[in-house]
C-alpha cells in the first residue's frame, strides 16, 4: 500500500508540472506579444518626433507670414 500514495504525489506533480509548464509558455508568449508591441511603440515614436518638427516648422513659417517680417536674403541677417 506504500506505492499506492507515491504514486498518487507523483501524478499531482505531473499535473503540476504539466500546469506550470502551459504557464511558462502563456508567458513567453505574452513577453514576445510585448516585445513587438514596444518595438511598434519606439517607431511611433520616431515618427511623431519628426511630425513634431515638421508641425513646428510650420508654425515658424506661418508666424513669420503673419507678423510680416522681412527675411533676410542671401544670407545676410536683418535687425
Amino acid at each position: 500500500m506504500s506505492s499506492a500514495p507515491g504514486q498518487h504525489v507523483s501524478a499531482a506533480k505531473e499535473r503540476h508540472y504539466a500546469h506550470l509548464a502551459a504557464r511558462l509558455a502563456a508567458v513567453s508568449q505574452t513577453l514576445n506579444s510585448i516585445h513587438q508591441q514596444v518595438e511598434i511603440a519606439a517607431q511611433d515614436a520616431q515618427f511623431l518626433r519628426t511630425l513634431g518638427t515638421n508641425q513646428a516648422a510650420l508654425f515658424m513659417a506661418a508666424q513669420n507670414q503673419v507678423q510680416g517680417e522681412p527675411v533676410a536674403e542671401d544670407g545676410e541677417e536683418e535687425f
